[in-house]
């Protein structure tokens, strides 16, 4: 399937949600600022809820994602943008104190990865710099937090690329990604927010199977499949922009 096909196929499903979707703790909490945008709802199906103790709200517009390796793999949220003139830090190790409700102290230790040139809804350059960050978080069997300006577009596209290589890893045919593209979306809505998204997570298993595996596969690559390949990366560079 070419490009124009893929963004054919994106734009039949841009509108999709979970067909029993509802929103009422997002629409409640709305008035109090504890969403970034009206119109990207968080749906309370696989709602994230708070538990700290004092906290005013069990509220956070976030959303649990599964995989094969766990029905909470993912949590898919909002963050605040950092300001252009603070300095950005595309690693750090944090050690956070915990006070618990009987007094005592916890400490926990938090990796932080900052992608710093995906740009808001669009793609960065396919340099398989995602399936490098996705190899640094996951042996860990806690839930992953994946941020980004609406929770949704740069977030649902790197959760989207893990999701398939897990159920492909777990023996899950992957083969129809309209059907995976609305099991995303049954967990957290409006996840891949437009069609280069959507190509970028093509062109990304393309080079990571073709290009970084190539000889593992080479057997895929038929001289016919050869030009194709080579008119999809050209029609995907000229639609995105990149290289």
């Amino acid at each position: 399937m070419g490009v124009e096909a893929l963004r054919t196929e994106y734009r039949g499903l841009a509108k999709y949600t979970l067909p029993d979707m509802t929103w009422e703790a997002f629409k409640t909490n709305h008035e109090a600022g504890r969403n970034r945008y009206q119109d990207v709802p968080c749906q309370d199906q696989h709602r994230v809820v708070i538990k700290w103790p004092g906290a005013p709200t069990d509220y956070i517009h976030a959303n649990y994602v599964g995989t094969p390796v766990s029905e909470k793999r993912f949590i898919c949220t909002q963050i605040r943008q950092m300001s252009p003139d603070e300095p950005s830090i595309a690693l750090s190790v944090l050690n956070i104190k915990f006070t618990k409700p009987d007094g005592t102290n916890e400490t926990r230790e938090l990796r932080h990865y900052q992608w710093l040139d995906w740009p808001d809804r669009g793609v960065p350059p396919c340099r398989l710099t995602s399936m490098e960050l996705l190899s640094r978080i996951r042996g860990t069997k806690k839930p992953i937090i994946v941020h980004c300006s609406a929770g949704i577009g740069r977030t649902g596209t790197i959760v989207a690329i893990e999701y398939i290589l897990e159920r492909m890893q777990a023996g899950v045919e992957c083969a129809n990604m309209c059907d995976l593209l609305k099991e995303l979306r049954n967990h957290r809505a409006f996840s891949i927010q437009n069609d280069l998204q959507y190509l970028y997570v093509h062109r990304v298993m393309f080079c990571y199977f073709l290009e970084k595996h190539k000889s593992r596969y080479e057997y895929i690559l038929t001289e016919d499949n050869k030009t194709k390949y080579a008119k999809f990366v050209t029609d995907y560079n000229l639609v995105t922009g990149t290289q």
